[in-house]
């Protein structure tokens, strides 16, 4: 099994967090690296399957500091209206993660991370842009980075 821990990463510009945890597992042979094994909910830049570089700071012990090798993932966001019930999401969902082998991880109430390969996202983005403008059930965002250097939000970006 694989052994995991904790990974940091501080989000001062985010409009609704602070910082981020994410679980990773370390690298065999290469000190300070770790796998991103679960889907991001805030971070920006960093994808499942990443190899990040994490070093130990006064406020954590292991802060992210660099992207050093990218795993071929998007994340992508999904916040659902209040009026979509939780049925009606994973009637949406369900879908993705079978046809196009998406993974996700439900965060709160109406809100979805989602991990896709990048070389196959096009169905899968086609499919939830449609949700969001023609249905209107939703709100899409991309887990791209934002900032260059930085793994956080744009501070000049209207929230």
């Amino acid at each position: 099994m694989t052994e995991m821990t904790k990974i940091h990463v501080d989000l001062p510009n985010h409009f609704m967090v602070g910082g981020e945890s994410l679980w990773g597992s370390p690298v065999e042979g290469e000190p300070e690296h770790y796998k991103v094994e679960n889907v991001p909910y805030f971070v920006y830049g960093v994808a499942l399957g990443d190899i990040v570089r994490a070093v130990s700071t006064a406020d954590h012990p292991r802060e992210i500091v660099s992207l050093v090798r990218p795993g071929g993932q998007l994340t992508l966001r999904v916040m659902f209206d209040d009026g979509v019930d939780h049925e009606q999401q994973v009637a949406l969902l369900k879908p993705l993660c079978d046809e196009h082998g998406v993974r996700v991880e439900k965060g709160y109430r109406h809100f979805w991370a989602l991990s896709v390969e990048e070389a196959t996202c096009e169905p899968v983005l086609e499919i939830l842009r449609a949700a969001r403008d023609e249905d209107g059930l939703l709100q899409l965002e991309s887990g791209e980075q934002r900032v260059e250097g930085s793994f956080d939000a744009d501070p000049d970006e209207d929230d």
